[in-house]
């Protein structure tokens, strides 16, 4: 299959965006509560944040786009979709931990 780079720049720049915007969030959560430790928390969410947005991003650019790149069949659809929950899950976990420390 042949590499389709502007479906890969699209999906990038909409992370890039996120986090962005996610992790400006932070520093102003932080910076209201004079604690910076915050974004200790919020490190570790924000891979659920960037896998839920490229998530997302291919399943809203798989039906707008007539390139391979964004067509996939439903096994490939279910082990996305396990390794999106699987990835939520340590995430969760990561923040949960240092939330509490």
């Amino acid at each position: 299959m042949p590499l389709y780079v502007s479906a890969i720049l699209m999906n990038l720049s909409l992370a890039v965006l996120t986090s962005l915007v996610y992790f400006l969030i932070a520093f102003f959560m932080g910076r209201n509560l004079k604690r910076h430790s915050v974004i200790d928390v919020f490190w570790g969410l924000g891979f659920s944040v960037i896998a839920a947005e490229s998530m997302v991003a291919s399943s809203i650019l798989s039906r707008h786009s007539s390139t391979p790149w964004f067509h996939v069949d439903k096994f490939d659809l279910n082990a996305r979709i396990a390794l999106v929950v699987s990835l939520i899950a340590w995430s969760m976990r990561l923040s949960g931990y240092l939330a509490l420390r």
